[in-house]
C-alpha cells in the first residue's frame, strides 16, 4: 500500500510512492484556501515571503539590490488545523517592483497561514527593497509565528539575506 520494492538486477531500491500530496499556491492578488485532508496525519507547512525589487542609482551612488523574503515553516499533526475539508486563508506576497531608472526598489510583500487568531498562525515578511545610495534591502524577517505546543507541533524560520551593494567608484 503506497511502497515498492525494485531492482535493475545489481541495485535493489525501497520506495515509497504515495507518501506525499503537495499544493503549491502563487501570488494571485487575492486571499487563497488550502482546505485540511481528509486523509493523512500532518501538514508541512513551508511559507516565503517575496523578495524585494533591485535600485538604480544614475547620479553616482551605486546601484543596490532588494533583500530576500524571509522563509518559515511549520509541522503540524492534521488536527490542529481543523476538521477535514474546513478551509485556512493563506495570502502570498508579490514581489517588489521597480517602475523605472533611478529609483530605490519596493518591498516584496508578507506571505501568510492562517489568521492572527489561530495558533498556527504564520507570517513570513518580504524583503525591503534597495536604497538608492548602494545600499542593499534587508532580508525578510519572521516575526510572527503561531505557539507551537510541546510534543505535537513544530515551527521556525529564517530571514531573508541582504541585497548586495555596488558601489561606484570614481575616476582616479
Amino acid at each position: 500500500a503506497g511502497k515498492s520494492l525494485t531492482t535493475n538486477g545489481s541495485v535493489l531500491s525501497w520506495a515509497l510512492t504515495s507518501l506525499f500530496n503537495a499544493q503549491t499556491f502563487d501570488y494571485t492578488g487575492s486571499t487563497q484556501q488550502f482546505t485540511v485532508p481528509s486523509t493523512g496525519s500532518l501538514a508541512f507547512v513551508f511559507l516565503w515571503g517575496a523578495g524585494g525589487s533591485g535600485a538604480t542609482d544614475n547620479s553616482g551612488n551605486g546601484d543596490s539590490g532588494g533583500g530576500g523574503g524571509g522563509c518559515c515553516f511549520g509541522i503540524f499533526p492534521l488536527s490542529e488545523l481543523g476538521s477535514a475539508n474546513e478551509t485556512i486563508n493563506i495570502s502570498i506576497g508579490e514581489g517588489g517592483y521597480r517602475s523605472g531608472n533611478d529609483q530605490g526598489g519596493e518591498a516584496g510583500g508578507n506571505s501568510t497561514f492562517g489568521t492572527s487568531s489561530q495558533s498556527f498562525y504564520m507570517k513570513a515578511n518580504g524583503g525591503e527593497g534597495g536604497q538608492r545610495t548602494s545600499t542593499g534591502g534587508r532580508g525578510g524577517q519572521i516575526y510572527d509565528l503561531g505557539y507551537a505546543t510541546a510534543g505535537s507541533s513544530l515551527i521556525g524560520g529564517f530571514a531573508g539575506g541582504q541585497g548586495g551593494n555596488h558601489a561606484v567608484v570614481g575616476d582616479t
